[in-house]
Formats: C-alpha cells, sequence, structure tokens
C-alpha cells in the first residue's frame, strides 16, 4: 500500500490537530468557573492543609504556619497561592484531568522525555517555593544531562547559549562589554592565572541576571541556561565562550565565536594566546551575545502551571519550582532561555513515523 503527501497530511490534520482541538474545546469550561461558594478575599482558611492557615490580602495569599500562629503573616510563594486559587477562585474544586482538587492535589505536568519521577513526594517542599532532589544519573555534567533528555546539542552548558532565543547576554551596557573586554585580555595573556577572576566575572554576570517572573510562561522540555553563584568555572566560561573554543582557548570551535577582536580589527583565533594584546568586543558579541552562564537545565514539570527546572549538579537531579530561583548563593538563576522540541519538529517527528509505519504495510 502506498500513500500520497496529500493523503498523509489528511492522517496528520485529522489524528493530531482535530483530537488537540477536540481536547482543548471539551476541557476549557474546566479551567474557569464561579467562585468557590461561600469565600471571599479576607477568611481564614483553616482546612486546606495540615500545613497552615492562609488568607488573602491585597491581592495576595499569606499564610502561618499551624505551629506558629502567633508570628506574623508571610506571603505564599506562587506555587503555593497558585494551589489556593485553583480551589477558591478558579471556580469548581472538583474537576477533570490535572486541574487541582481535593482527590488529585494540584495540577502536575510533566516533560515526556524525562524518566518517572514521583514527584507528589516532594510537593510540600516546591509547593513552599524550595528544590528538592528527586533523583541521581550518571551523567558526567549538567549540559551532558540536558542533551541526553532533548537531544538537543553537544558542548558545555555556556556553548549551549548558541541555541538561545532570549538572553539577558545580548545588547549588554558599553561600560560592562568594555570590562569583559578588559579581563578578556589579560587571561588570553597568561591562561594559567584564569581562576583569580572567577568572582568578579560572577560579580558582573550577577548584575546581568533579569527577574525571574518574565519566565512564568516557559513550556515543558524548554531548555535554560542559569547562573549558579556556587559555581568555580565562571571565569573559564567566559573564556571559552568568548573565544568560541573548548579546553581555555586551545580545543576545537563550538560556538559562533570569537566575539571579541583586536584594537585593528582581527578577531581572536588560537595563536594569539599568550600574546599582550588589548582586545574589544565585536559584532558577534554584540549581535549574538556571549554564554556567561557555567549551568544548565530543563523545564521537566510544572505545577499549577508554574515551571520547575530540573538540572544535573553533581549527580544528583535538582527540581527547582521558578519561585525559588535567585542569584544567590545555594541558588540558580534564569539567564536565558531555548525553545524545547518545538511544534513543527514534533508534528515531523509524528509524520516520518505515521508514514513508516503505513509504509510498512505495504
Amino acid at each position: 500500500m502506498k500513500i500520497t503527501k496529500r493523503q498523509l497530511r489528511k492522517i496528520i490534520t485529522e489524528n493530531i490537530f482535530d483530537d488537540a482541538y477536540k481536547f482543548a474545546s471539551d476541557t476549557y469550561d474546566s479551567y474557569f468557573g464561579s467562585s468557590e461558594e461561600g469565600y471571599k478575599p479576607g477568611d481564614i482558611i483553616e482546612d486546606f492543609d495540615d500545613w497552615g492557615i492562609y488568607k488573602e490580602e491585597g491581592g495576595r495569599w499569606l499564610y502561618k504556619k499551624k505551629d506558629k500562629l502567633d508570628g506574623p503573616w508571610q506571603r505564599l510563594p506562587a506555587a503555593g497561592a497558585a494551589n489556593l486559587d485553583a480551589k477558591y477562585k478558579s471556580g469548581n474544586s472538583q474537576t477533570s484531568g490535572s486541574q487541582t482538587d481535593e482527590e488529585s492535589g494540584p495540577k502536575i505536568e510533566y516533560y515526556g522525555r524525562l524518566p518517572e519521577i514521583e514527584m507528589k513526594k516532594f510537593l510540600p517542599k516546591l509547593l513552599a517555593g524550595r528544590y528538592a532532589i528527586v533523583g541521581q544519573t550518571d551523567a558526567p555534567g549538567c549540559a551532558e544531562w540536558v542533551n541526553r533528555q532533548t537531544g538537543s546539542t553537544k558542548g558545555n552548558a555556556w556553548h549551549m547559549h548558541r541555541l538561545a532565543s532570549k538572553t539577558a547576554f545580548k545588547d549588554i551596557d558599553s561600560e560592562t562589554s568594555l570590562k569583559l573586554a578588559s579581563i578578556f585580555s589579560k587571561i588570553n595573556k597568561n591562561t594559567e592565572d584564569i581562576t583569580k577572576y572567577n568572582n568578579v566575572i560572577r560579580d558582573i554576570v550577577k548584575n546581568l541576571v533579569p527577574e525571574q517572573d518574565q519566565y512564568n510562561n516557559l513550556n515543558l522540555g524548554d531548555i535554560v541556561g542559569l547562573f549558579h553563584y556556587d559555581s568555580k568555572m565562571h571565569a573559564i566560561a567566559f573564556f571559552e565562550s568568548g573565544t568560541g573554543t573548548t579546553n581555555k582557548g586551545e580545543g576545537s570551535l563550538v560556538n559562533p565565536g570569537p566575539v571579541f577582536s583586536t584594537a585593528e580589527g582581527t578577531k581572536w583565533n588560537k595563536a594569539m594566546l599568550g600574546q599582550d594584546k588589548s582586545f574589544k568586543p565585536n559584532t558577534v558579541f554584540f549581535n549574538e551575545g556571549l554564554g556567561l552562564n557555567t549551568h544548565v537545565g530543563i523545564v521537566g514539570a510544572k505545577i499549577n502551571d508554574e515551571p520547575v527546572i530540573f538540572h544535573n549538579i553533581s549527580g544528583d537531579i535538582y527540581a527547582s519550582p521558578l519561585s525559588a530561583l535567585k542569584p544567590i548563593s545555594g541558588r540558580d538563576a534564569i539567564v536565558w532561555t531555548a525553545t524545547g522540541e518545538s511544534i513543527e519538529r514534533k508534528v515531523i517527528r509524528l509524520a516520518r513515523s505515521v508514514y513508516d509505519t503505513l509504509t510498512s504495510l505495504a
């Protein structure tokens, strides 16, 4: 049996897009409705769980732990607030699918390529805006682990910046750009001293970290570059991304760099290593940016629509809700994002699978 492209298009349309539209249409009303009967902002909620009491004030959810009721009200992290919104503000508490209800708990979505993880046992931490270690891996680094899950690219975390569709490392101000160029020139003269620049690069990058709430709408499978405050690799990441190479400038070309040129306009190259030259940012620096992140992860889950970033640190898989991300010691923060597997690629992959299946029956 043979099929034409027209027939294949019809199969895909009827079996993918029509079903997706029907699902969206059938479930739309489940997410909206009238408020929980009897509830009004300011009411003290005591029966939501065994952990605390809650109230809504000024458009924000506040809480007190039940063992510290004499203490002040504290602001509830975003994921916990969304959980209360789903029950008391978005309408029906009894809904189908993954919507929050008394039986199923918070709405949890998973990235399909991740190994199965029992997320529910980590929910107390995640809903409180804290990270949790949810698994282990034998992947030697964060970038290798992300590549295994997404099939995205090779190279270190900073080399993956070339995938970025949105980045904090473009359009860097003139003062910071010149400061980076000066440090690059010093490292190039003597790469053996590279680690002494780790803290100064870390502090520069910290000032470039954007507000994290702009990443509320990330999709499952999206790749995120992370600023890892405690990393010992800030200076190495900067120099390798600046040269577009591995092994502190001596390895293979893996980036669209170099992003620095001499005063005469000659782009950096390996022959310049060890030379006392003054470099300046070139057009690649301003048009493409460079990878100043030392860490990378993926959106592995969403809890009540809040992205949860999964990332590998020394063999432990961390799950960090967006509300836990901050550019401080012991935490991480998003500095660039890249779209995971796009709808177009999913359709192409599925179309190939359908085509292969049908043609195998011929």
